[in-house]
This record gives structure tokens, C-alpha cells and sequence, in this order.
């Protein structure tokens, strides 16, 4: 299929310094304006939904514009920030908590990418007059113009956490996380979702209903929820 999965652990040091240089980055500007963003020593920041709420002004200020025409692909990136902000619900050194979270990040990862294939496969369908996923195999211009968009969307995300994890403290936390996972970690969460018919973004969204009710994420069992998932969707049938 051409498709990408996002690394799911940055290096501490990559979002750590990128995000000191943020402020002074060409690649962070919009019509010469720069992100502002909460430098403060609190953790969590101050949150709109979830998200911090310079993290949310500066996804608005850099990518709806963007997006405008690609809804989806706009709400995948704030469910992304959503899930980014959702370490600090956790204790960084408790191991089982981290690796809860790491199926999170595998599940905002893919909402992303499926949000992407749902606007670009039928653009390239209809542009190129060839079906998926023969357009991509059959036309090397096609390819390049779906992993031009893939390297976009990269980016976009890489951007949402290296804002989250901007300051000393955020990122110390973060490696605290990511030393807790010994490295990648990942699950069979996005083989259960295909098996079942159940999209990424629509799971993420299931996943932030629950986490508004309890407050804490690692109050959710993702499985037991796609469980609840699947049994409602056989009652609507």
C-alpha cells in the first residue's frame, strides 16, 4: 500500500533541542510570524479539550489554513496532539502505564495516515484514471506525488510533539517515558481495528470520550473498549 508508520519514540534530544531552536527556526514561520508557546515550568500547561492551549493556537495558526479543504486530515493532527499531551497523565517510570500509552500512539499514528489515504487515494484515483493500489504500483509519478504528501503529513506530526515537549521539564519527562520502554514497543491494537472495520480516527475519538469521563487515560482498557465498540455496531445492524 505505500504506507508509512510514524517512529513511535523520538529521540529526547531531537525534541528537546528543536524545540529550544523553535523560536528562532525559517521552517516555523508563517508570514514572519513566530509560535508562542507556554515556556513555563508546569507540565500540563494551561488545556483547551485536552490539548495545551498555545500547542492548539499554533496547530491553527500553521495547519488549517493548510487543511482547509482536508478536514480530516486537520482534526487526525489535533487528535495527534491530543495523544501527545496524554504522557503527562501517566508515571513516566512505571512501565505497564508507558506501554499503555504506546498503543495510543500507535493508534493516533494510524488515524493520521488513514485520514490521509481517504483524501489522497480517490484524488490519485481520479487524477491518474487508475485504481488503488495499482496507481501506486504502475505510475511512478503517482507514487512520488503520495509519499510527497506522506513526507508532509511526517512533519506536521513530528512538529505537534517537538511543540508539546518544548521545554526542560517536558522533555525530561519524556525521556523518563521513553526509558521506561526500553526502546520501540509495539502492539496488535491496529490488527484488532482492521479485523473489526473500526477506523483509527473513530476509535481515537471513542478513546477521548472515555478519557473525558475519567480524567486519566490509564483508566481506559482500549481493548475492552473495542470490544464495547464492535457489540454496538452488531446492535445497529
Amino acid at each position: 500500500m505505500g504506507k508509512y508508520i510514524f517512529l513511535l519514540f523520538i529521540s529526547i534530544q531531537f525534541l528537546f533541542f528543536s524545540c529550544q531552536d523553535n523560536s528562532n527556526s525559517k521552517s516555523s514561520q508563517i508570514n514572519g510570524k513566530l509560535p508562542k508557546l507556554d515556556t513555563s515550568t508546569s507540565l500540563r500547561g494551561k488545556e483547551v479539550d485536552g490539548v495545551r492551549e498555545d500547542v492548539l493556537k499554533e496547530i491553527e495558526r500553521k495547519f488549517k489554513e493548510k487543511y482547509k479543504d482536508k478536514p480530516g486530515i486537520y482534526r487526525a493532527l489535533i487528535l495527534s496532539a491530543w495523544e501527545s499531551q496524554r504522557i503527562f497523565d501517566i508515571d513516566p517510570t512505571d512501565r505497564n502505564q508507558a506501554k499503555h500509552v504506546a498503543k495510543l500512539i500507535e493508534i493516533a499514528s494510524e488515524c493520521v495516515f488513514q485520514s490521509y489515504d481517504d483524501y489522497m487515494i480517490p484524488y490519485l484515483e481520479k487524477k491518474y484514471g487508475v485504481k488503488f493500489p495499482r496507481v501506486l504500483n504502475e505510475d511512478h509519478k503517482a507514487e512520488l506525488e503520495y509519499d510527497k504528501g506522506i513526507d508532509e503529513i511526517y512533519d506536521a506530526n513530528r512538529y505537534i510533539e517537538s511543540i508539546t515537549f518544548n521545554t526542560y521539564e517536558r522533555a525530561k519527562f519524556y525521556d523518563k517515558f521513553n526509558q521506561s520502554l526500553s526502546g520501540t514497543v509495539s502492539s496488535d491494537i491496529d490488527d484488532r481495528l482492521n479485523r473489526a472495520g473500526i477506523g483509527a480516527c473513530e476509535f481515537m475519538e471513542r478513546i477521548k470520550k472515555e478519557w473525558e469521563k475519567t480524567g486519566n487515560i490509564t483508566k481506559i482498557d482500549f481493548y475492552q473498549l473495542l470490544e464495547q465498540v464492535k457489540k454496538e455496531r452488531e446492535g445497529q445492524k
